[in-house]
């Protein structure tokens, strides 16, 4: 037996950043703070084999399936900024992808995407379209309202009857009497609040841009939506995980976030490891964070666990081109509740980027499920390629049987940010922040979609890590 005296290992320094979960959130974030601070130690934890969460593609017999996302509007704080950072090229939609279809009155009826073509749409009838002209007048509201309220009070019944589905299907598979205008599209919100009204503020915002573009001889800039190609949403996940390195583990679920006395916060792992950090961000979906924070919060674990999310089914469908009689010339057609046809929407992806499908074939991609037909998507798959066939034949004129097919089911794909929903995510932060020193961060929480969840990472960055301010250049 030795008589040498023991020696104290040195306690590890903490993390400088620990953020729980690799979803496009939190591995944006990682990708942000590893450009402000180069030498803070990083490390994200993801509990499944694959980073993502529900981004991804499929490459199939030459096609391709995007699991989730197919793409972002190019945002200045969003994703295609971040892409190009990373190295990445995003690949802007074909023209056509400003064309979109609501399956209504038995065929595809053009979906007004300004106040022009909103008047003028044949989805609404005389009476609808007089009422709607009288928005102007409508005095603006400061209070929380749903996405149906709020087109009922500005525009009248007709309008949102026909279209209050079609403008939050695309978007969040939700109902719109209970999802938030305010959360959902603040920008719409903030349209009545600086304007007085949505259509006159509309007007101006394209009148600005047209003289914006004058002004440097350019065309007037609209948002467009840009993915990554033949690659898919798949390029941007991997790039984010490879910008990450060695910082991400997979497969290491967390099992307990304590704080500590001096104010760091210390992770345990399933396999028992203890991991300490001067900041942590919970960055995972809300059923997720609600099992981590239940010992030390049951209140605000509670709620999380409450918030909807919308399941989903994707279908993929490679056909050869000669067996699809429609142009396929857009983005694809949404499909409100009680119309004869079970899926939620039809996106065209070759046409929007054609290098999704071989020579001579075309890819549709199927949604189904969301909050009014969760049923859809816990059926079997065979079930489900019945009634997609059978919509496709409805809607499109698809007779023919694929000859490439993949699906995915998503039993909780999008979180929905229902009434009250900024309240409540405001007092989680807060009490996330108190009792166990950590940052909520992600779309479910601060933002909707893939540009929402970056900048929801940019908003966690700047506190962690804020950037100098820019001096002004002096002359002279």
């Amino acid at each position: 037996m030795s008589d040498r005296p023991s020696v104290a290992r040195p306690r590890p320094e903490p993390l400088d950043a620990l953020i729980v979960g690799g979803g496009v959130a939190g591995l944006a974030l990682a990708a942000l703070l590893k450009r402000r601070r180069p030498s803070w130690t990083i490390r994200i934890l993801e509990a499944q084999a694959r980073p993502g969460g529900t981004v991804g593609s499929i490459r199939h017999d030459g096609f391709t399936t995007d699991v989730g996302p197919i793409g972002a509007l190019d945002d200045a704080d969003g994703v295609v900024p971040l892409a190009r950072e990373l190295g990445l090229a995003p690949v802007p939609a074909a023209p056509e992808a400003s064309r979109r279809w609501v399956w209504a009155n038995g065929g595809l009826r053009p979906l007004p995407t300004s106040p022009p073509s909103f008047l003028a749409s044949e989805l609404l009838g005389p009476a609808a379209k007089l009422r709607a002209l009288a928005e102007p007048l409508v005095p603006a509201a400061d209070r929380e309202e749903s996405v149906h309220a709020f087109l009922i009070r500005r525009f009248g019944y007709g309008v949102a009857r026909a279209l209050a589905e079609a403008a939050v299907l695309g978007v969040s598979g939700g109902d719109p009497t209970r999802l938030s205008l305010d959360a959902l599209f603040p920008s719409v919100r903030d349209l009545e609040r600086r304007h007085g009204s949505v259509l006159v503020g509309a007007l101006r915002k394209a009148r600005e841009a047209k003289t914006r573009a004058a002004a440097t001889a350019g065309a007037a800039p609209r948002p467009r939506l840009h993915g990554f190609g033949a690659e898919g949403m798949q390029a941007w996940v991997d790039a984010l995980a490879g910008d990450a390195g060695e910082a991400l583990r997979t497969e290491a679920p967390v099992e307990r976030l304590e704080r500590s006395p001096s104010g760091t916060t210390h992770v345990t792992t399933a396999d028992g490891a203890r991991l300490e950090a001067r900041r942590t961000a919970l960055a995972v979906p809300p059923h997720a964070a609600a099992a981590l924070v239940g010992r030390a919060l049951p209140e605000v674990a509670a709620g999380l666990a409450a918030m909807r999310s919308a399941p989903m089914r994707v279908v993929g469908l490679g056909y050869h081109r000669i067996d699809v009689p429609h142009p396929l010339d857009g983005f694809g057609f949404l499909i409100p509740r009680d119309r004869g046809v079970r899926s939620l929407g039809v996106l065209f992806g070759s046409s929007l980027f054609p290098g999704q499908a071989p020579p001579e074939h075309v890819h549709l991609r199927v949604l189904a499920g969301g909050v009014r037909d969760p049923e859809a998507a816990e059926l079997s798959d065979d079930a489900a390629l019945a009634f997609v066939r059978r919509d496709l034949r409805v809607t499109l004129g698809v007779d023919a049987a694929p000859v490439s097919l993949r699906q995915v089911r998503w039993a909780r794909a999008i979180p929905q940010a229902e009434l009250g929903h900024a309240e409540r995510v405001a007092s989680w932060r807060a009490a996330l922040q108190e009792r166990l020193g950590v940052t909520l961060l992600g779309a479910a929480y601060g933002g909707i979609g893939l540009n929402g969840a970056v900048r929801d990472a940019r908003r966690v960055a700047q506190a962690w890590a804020p950037e100098p301010a820019q001096e002004p250049e002096r002359s002279g």
